[in-house]
């Protein structure tokens, strides 16, 4: 969509005298503080505001959707012989206010925003209000929700419908990055003591892009003249060898090859029937259901990823082989083997336990369809399938059976379809 429409952009027709264009830069400025009724109005007035009008656009988007999209834009005028202050914007700005229209619909109707709702919560901004309009990147937005909701996934299970008040959750969310393209992606949050006056503490995250699950912290800038983690009471856990090592190849062109995707190192016990997690027969058949297929596989991906055991992810390194035994409860190793683990270059290992297999992703029951926010995932290691978040993968319910909480937050009834 936003690529057919920087095609068709075009000039703004019917430029003013050459005597009045000196007026254009400070009038165009003062018009888009004007709403759109008013606009049209000055339209009519004479040639030079209706030029001004026009030039208005890109006054509006310099003030509120500058980022690295539109400096990407503005970059690739010249080469289609256009420039910024010669160009009708209005059809891009309409894109980007848009798009801004559909994310806070779609927050104001999920259940991130009916929890705080629910709970009184002072968490009323999730998020900066540059991040709703995607500034760098078009996905900005959406990897941030699915951010807030994981981290609110998880205060949920430590401390049910009360936890609103925890720092997780009353955080705001100042940027977000991608690092690997569908992989990694760098989260910035920043927290407010009432007690600190020095002003809103940020700490950055490294997330899986699926499941936006914390993998590690960069290093503070108070590391830099070799203090401790201990030392500088930050308390984050820098990230660890592997991912570093991981990130750093599939960052440098002359490695980039060399290294698996993200999900190709998925492993798990069963490798007949099984291909990363996923049953190879289950595959195929989403070849053919288009883009429900899609969707379906982009579910698994997420519930897979976040079922990994969780050393994969963080925590102590541990071998594959290692995991796959202290989960069958054959943790008697020796030492000498536990220190041959660590001997060779570190490699991510996502261990995905057997029971967690998935062997099919449903978004509809004999019932009916399911709500919208909701899928069933049948594993190996249950004969009723698992209730999950279609974002991020995360278990709601199983055996059938949301609880009554996610009842509640989704407006969905125990069997996950959509309350009347």
């Amino acid at each position: 969509m936003e690529a057919a429409i920087l095609s068709s952009l075009k000039p703004i027709p019917l430029p003013p005298s050459i005597s009045q264009r000196k007026r254009l830069p400070l009038l165009s400025l003062a018009l888009c503080y004007l709403n759109d009724e008013e606009r049209i109005t000055c339209i009519l007035v004479s040639k030079l505001f209706r030029y001004a009008v026009y030039l208005s656009a890109h006054d509006i988007l310099n003030r509120s959707f500058s980022g690295k999209r539109l400096s990407r834009l503005i970059c690739s005028l010249p080469s289609r012989n256009l420039t910024p202050k010669m160009t009708n914007l209005w059809p891009y700005l309409r894109l980007r206010q848009k798009e801004v229209r559909r994310s806070k619909k779609a927050y104001a109707r999920g259940w991130v925003a009916q929890y705080f709702r629910e709970t009184g919560s002072p968490a009323t901004r999730p998020m900066t209000e540059k991040l709703w309009t995607n500034p760098d990147c078009e996905e900005q937005c959406s990897v941030v929700q699915r951010f807030i909701q994981t981290r609110l996934c998880f205060a949920l299970s430590f401390h049910g419908m009360g936890s609103a008040s925890g720092r997780w959750v009353s955080s705001t969310v100042v940027d977000a990055q991608e690092v690997l393209p569908n992989e990694i992606w760098s989260i910035t949050v920043a927290t407010s003591k009432p007690e600190d006056k020095t002003g809103d503490q940020e700490m950055m995250h490294y997330v899986l892009y699926q499941t936006c699950e914390v993998i590690g912290h960069p290093p503070p800038d108070s590391l830099a003249d070799g203090a401790s983690l201990m030392e500088t009471g930050s308390g984050c856990i820098p990230l660890r060898a592997d991912w570093s090592e991981y990130i750093a190849r599939r960052l440098l062109p002359a490695t980039r090859h060399l290294c698996l995707p993200l999900l190709e190192h998925v492993r798990g016990t069963n490798t007949d029937d099984f291909e990363g997690g996923a049953a190879k027969g289950w595959l195929k058949r989403l070849r053919s259901q288009g883009k429900e297929g899609k969707e379906k596989l982009v579910v698994a991906e997420r519930y897979m990823l976040g079922c990994v055991v969780g050393n994969s992810v963080s925590g102590a390194y541990q071998s594959a082989a290692r995991m796959a035994l202290e989960f069958s409860g054959l943790d008697n190793i020796r030492d000498n083997e536990r220190k041959g683990e660590r001997q060779s270059a570190p490699e991510i290992n996502l261990f995905l336990p057997e029971r967690h297999n998935v062997e099919s992703v449903h978004f509809t029951s004999p019932r009916g369809p399911l709500h919208p926010a909701i899928a069933v995932v049948q594993t190996a290691g249950r004969q009723d399938g698992s209730f999950v978040l279609r974002e991020n993968g995360v278990l709601i319910g199983e055996d059938e059976q949301v609880p009554e909480i996610w009842m509640k937050l989704l407006g969905c009834t125990a069997n996950g379809m959509k309350a009347s």
